[in-house]
């Protein structure tokens, strides 16, 4: 993961001693998940803060060893969001896709 956000920085050309980096994980209360109790996926912590003006983008991070997307349900719900409910956002949004290719992995 440090390795994938070092090379979008590095492609979205962000001072890496300085960009900012969110994980949904810290969105949601890891010892009390009482909150995402909801009927309304749009009223959770975790999507509260994408849809936050002063969240810029996601970043949907692929497997190194396969390059496809993860499929916990949680990630499924980011890219929706990153990708649908941000059209009613006020502010920009941008969706990136990053992964690595681990040296001498792929076909010649």
């Amino acid at each position: 993961t440090i390795r994938m956000l070092k090379l979008h920085a590095m492609q979205r050309a962000l001072v890496i001693a300085t960009a900012c980096y969110w994980m949904c994980t810290f969105a949601n209360n890891q010892h009390n998940l009482e909150e995402l109790a909801v009927n309304d996926l749009l009223l959770t912590p975790f999507v509260k803060a994408l849809m936050m003006t002063t969240c810029t983008g996601t970043i949907a991070l692929m497997t190194e060893s396969t390059a496809m997307p993860f499929k916990r349900i949680w990630c499924v719900l980011e890219d929706y969001i990153s990708l649908v409910k941000v059209k009613d956002k006020e502010s920009a949004h941008y969706f990136d896709v990053a992964t690595m290719i681990p040296e001498k992995s792929q076909a010649r």
